[in-house]
């Protein structure tokens, strides 16, 4: 053991008075003591690294009972839920429909397992609370990981007395035209129609600010987002979100990068932000080459490489906005776009042809201001929050789970990011359904990981949607993933955009 580790370690007369004291054991090897000496000295700094927050609490913490509304995709998009609750000491209770996977669960990583009607109408709340009541549990927090759930949620915490956060504030989240409303930008018009006449009576409102986004007034993954270059665009989109039954909301366009923002906030504070690179989409020409024109996401980056000065906008933004709707604590996911930004977007000049930042040609002499497109009072999806974690070590999952029961301290500990990130890069490849046709290859990751095993062991996290025979839709009707993964570099940035680009290249599969 080299002698100044050697010299940090506490003394201890025997073995059984040192392992009394220790955590855990590794076991080292290697062809000689130098060898040895070099790995320990590199698995220590790993160590402190990684391991950089207080191991222990000053008194052993009290279990606690959570319920979750809403039970989640699949079991391996809520298996970190399960997992941290365990950690830490957190019963779950689950609600949702009846004979939904989560039942199967009911006495293991799951306490208990409440089905009721999940008809999102005015009951829904009160068939929440009900639940709860009849089950005899006593509560000490309630929460849910979907967007749609949030307001009836924080309904049923009011009404049993749980820690919650404000339902109008929650609702200002959840529908975009009363986000815009709360959080207008100067120069840029929006407007939110619920038929052709109110459209047409201000139109000419739109005329001086095209291009527009034209998007439904809830909904999520970029569903229904379009972009109008004219006034007749603009109608024809209108007029197909209004038909499939959703008011339209219409604002101008900005061409700014776009981020998104994710917050630890507690007592009203920021304990840690992230704030991630999301490259053009495909309807902004800027997508993989084989996916129709959309808005849906094909790419996140961790962290994002925009010039400190436009970060600390965009952080700014979102904390006034987060203050003025009253929360206090909470993870938050949110995305904003960068207005007269000193950066672009750009394609590489080599075959790859990967995205890159570079300044603009021409600076602009007014400086950057964020928009704000919305704030998701929840945890990032599956995906996104598996990049932080594997970035960062950070579980925001595990951290709203502590916040709703108002754990701040534990949760201040558990937000502190590993120590040394300067060439720590995990990024997000969404593979977007390039064609409607039939399905095969759902083992794509198995085989890859057979063929080229030194792609896929920097993958860190891997779901694939579709089974051997499945149907996919038409994506130019509405565009949706086939799978994503993330791949994780402790090399750079570029280094993981290559290797990203190569898991791409190089997964089989057919639609057919």
């Amino acid at each position: 053991m080299p002698t100044e580790i050697q010299g940090r370690l506490p003394a201890a007369g025997d073995l059984d008075s040192l392992l009394e004291s220790t955590i855990s054991i590794a076991i080292i090897q290697g062809p000689d003591q130098s060898s040895l000496d070099s790995i320990f000295t590199r698995l220590f700094e790993e160590l402190n690294n990684k391991l950089n927050m207080p191991m222990t609490l000053t008194e052993p913490p009290v279990t606690r009972r959570i319920c979750v509304v809403g039970g989640g995709y699949s079991y391996s998009f809520r298996a970190d839920l399960f997992k941290g609750a365990a950690a830490v000491g957190v019963k779950l209770v689950i609600v949702d429909k009846p004979g939904h996977w989560v039942q199967l669960l009911e006495g293991n990583e799951c306490e208990a397992f409440l089905p009721i009607d999940m008809t999102r109408d005015e009951g829904f709340s009160g068939r929440i609370v009900a639940s709860c009541r009849a089950s005899g549990l006593q509560f000490d927090g309630i929460t849910t990981y979907a967007d749609d759930l949030r307001v009836p949620t924080a309904r049923a915490a009011q009404e049993l007395g749980l820690p919650t956060d404000s339902p109008e504030a929650l609702e200002i989240c959840t529908s975009k035209d009363k986000f815009r409303q709360n959080f207008p930008i100067e120069g840029y018009p929006s407007l939110c129609v619920s038929s052709m006449a109110e459209f047409h009576a201000r139109a000419d409102e739109l005329v001086p600010h095209f291009p527009f986004i034209i998007k439904p007034r809830n909904g999520a993954n970029s569903a229904g987002v379009a972009k109008a270059e004219t006034l007749a665009e603009a109608e024809n989109l209108v007029e197909a979100t209004i038909r499939s039954g959703s008011a339209a909301l219409v604002e101008k366009y900005i061409d700014g990068p776009e981020v998104d923002i994710d917050f630890v906030f507690i007592d009203g504070e920021v304990a840690f932000c992230d704030i991630t690179d999301e490259p053009p989409c495909t309807a902004e020409l800027f997508g993989p080459e084989d996916a129709p024109a959309s808005f849906i996401e094909s790419k996140a980056i961790y962290p994002g490489m925009l010039p400190p000065s436009e970060h600390s906008v965009l952080r700014e933004t979102a904390l006034a906005a987060l203050t003025k709707l009253g929360f206090k604590h909470g993870v938050f996911h949110m995305e904003a776009r960068v207005i007269d930004s000193s950066m672009q977007w750009s394609r590489g000049k080599d075959e790859r042809k990967l995205p890159y930042l570079e300044k603009r040609a021409t600076q602009k002499e007014v400086q950057p201001r964020a928009m704000l497109i919305e704030i998701n009072p929840r945890t990032q999806g599956h995906a996104c929050t598996a990049a932080i974690t594997s970035c960062y070590g950070i579980d925001f999952t595990l951290l709203q789970l502590l916040l709703c029961i108002e754990d701040t301290h534990r949760a201040r500990l558990l937000s502190v990011p590993f120590t040394d990130l300067k060439n720590t890069c995990s990024i997000v490849e969404c593979m977007i359904t390039p064609r409607e046709g039939v399905f095969h290859g759902e083992n794509m990751f198995d085989d890859l990981r057979g063929r080229l095993p030194h792609l896929m062991e920097r993958v860190v996290d891997e779901v694939i949607f579709y089974q051997d025979g499945d149907t996919v839709k038409d994506p130019s009707k509405r565009a949706s993933w086939l799978a994503y993964f993330t791949v994780k570099s402790e090399e750079g940035r570029e280094d993981a955009m290559r290797v990203g680009d190569d898991i791409r290249k190089n997964l089989r599969y057919e639609i057919v």
